[in-house]
């Protein structure tokens, strides 16, 4: 009974560790495919826009006081319209964990420049283009220092796929993999057993990341999470990891399904499989049966 029993625990260690190296794999695979893909962390820069054209208004009109200007000299020279020329700064900061320096962005300056040229036009101002280049310079320069200052190094995800991580947690799941699926079908000689605990690790590892995803998805336990104290940061870091959760729930579901079918298929096999077993006995059955009575018979008429 105990021998049993070690042998089901350890069927069943198999199993869970062919569960856990395919959670490690789907979420491997899950964080490069996002956290890889620039565009994708740009477009969710882009939908806290509001909130990022707030904080740079704020700046922009912060420096127009200190140089003696109304707000409206700088203010709005980052809209709706230009605000990919902050949102891919910010993408690559956060992607690349470094502090970006955006004073070197030209796009930015040319835009603050520009629409300092606008103010200055529309109230007939006599500005030369040289003060006017050193306090759009100065402006952006400002507006830069607030945003450089944001440190991503912190950010986890990130950090595993920029630095390569992401390739052995996908290599070392792989390997993982081939070598409980190799285990599995070396202590087990049945095919439907075998079966079964495939089955089993397939099930498991899509209820791991269906269910844990969602919880952590629906819960809001990674915006709770303090990444860093610019909260347009914060955000697009929080929807970049809630998206990779939810395609690895997904793909959690995808693998209860696969799982369900490995078993149900299993099952069937196993039973057609007992069903002619039963078949051959009682086919074995008559013919021992007519055997006998047929002996019985001969030795009646002799």
């Amino acid at each position: 009974m105990n021998y049993y029993l070690l042998r089901r625990i350890g069927y069943s260690a198999l199993s869970l560790l062919l569960a856990l190296s395919i959670v490690g794999f789907v979420a491997g695979v899950s964080v490069v495919v996002f956290f890889q893909d620039s565009e994708f962390v740009v477009r969710r820069v882009e939908e806290n826009k509001k909130e990022l054209i707030e904080v740079i208004d704020d700046n922009l009109s912060e420096s127009a006081s200190k140089l003696g200007l109304p707000s409206s000299a700088f203010t709005g020279a980052v809209n709706d319209d230009n605000i990919s020329i902050i949102s891919h700064e910010i993408a690559k900061n956060i992607m690349y964990c470094y502090t970006s320096d955006f004073s070197d962005n030209k796009d930015l300056f040319n835009a603050v420049s520009r629409k300092y040229s606008e103010y200055v036009s529309e109230n007939n101002l006599t500005y030369s283009s040289t003060k006017i280049d050193m306090d759009a310079s100065y402006a952006t320069n400002a507006l830069s220092e607030a945003l450089y200052t944001e440190d991503t190094t912190r950010v986890l995800p990130f950090k595993v796929v920029h630095q390569k991580l992401a390739v052995y947690i996908v290599t070392g799941s792989v390997i993982m993999i081939v070598l409980s699926s190799v285990a599995i079908e070396r202590v087990h000689k049945r095919r439907h057993r075998k079966y079964v605990y495939y089955g089993m690790g397939v099930v498991t590892s899509g209820y791991l990341m269906s269910v844990v995803s969602m919880f952590i998805v629906a819960s809001g336990l990674v915006g709770k999470y303090h990444f860093t104290n610019f909260t347009v940061y914060q955000n697009t870091i929080t929807m970049c990891i809630d998206d990779a959760l939810k395609l690895i729930a997904l793909a959690g579901l995808l693998f209860i399904a696969a799982g369900a079918v490995i078993l149900i298929w299993n099952y069937k096999y196993f039973k057609e499989k007992n069903e002619k077993a039963q078949e051959s006995i009682e086919i074995k059955k008559k013919l021992r049966e007519e055997f006998n009575e047929n002996l019985k018979l001969n030795e009646k008429e002799n």
